[in-house]
């Protein structure tokens, strides 16, 4: 084996115990509808093992959420994710959309995963069920 190497893992992990190199965790607080909605969503997810699986799908639609997004700085990303599941990174203001596609009715609860530098990011509209349609009404203003 190459001493160079072996040398070079070795001051890396030195480094490591020396300076016990602690990363950022990130932090989300929710308030009292939002933490309803959540276990309801889990509830719904361990029920049926799959939230775009709804039985309840009686137009047999498949339907999309997104929104709008303002006050992103220029070279920074937003990302935001919906339903614990779908992340999606926002690099321009403007509308956005997920990929993930919902049977009607089913549950949706968009969140910021991580603020664009030196911005704080509020999600409006996001937490609700799909009826019948897209549902383009998220707003997200990074201030």
């Amino acid at each position: 084996m190459n001493i160079l190497f072996v040398r070079f893992f070795a001051g890396i992990i030195f480094f490591l115990l020396i300076f016990r190199c602690d990363f950022p965790k990130l932090e989300k607080r929710v308030n009292d509808s939002e933490s309803r909605f959540i276990s309801e969503l889990v509830a719904t997810r361990t029920q049926n093992g799959n939230p775009e699986s709804n039985s309840n799908d009686s137009t047999g639609g498949i339907f999309r959420i997104g929104g709008n997004v303002t006050g992103i700085p220029l070279n920074e990303t937003l990302i935001i994710q919906n339903n614990f599941s779908e992340v999606l990174s926002v690099f321009t203001n403007g509308s956005f959309s997920f990929i993930q596609t919902f049977s009607n009715q089913a549950n949706f609860y968009v969140s910021i995963l991580r603020n664009p530098s030196g911005r704080n990011c509020v999600v409006q509209n996001g937490i609700g069920k799909i009826e019948n349609s897209n549902f383009t009404g998220v707003m997200i203003v990074c201030q």
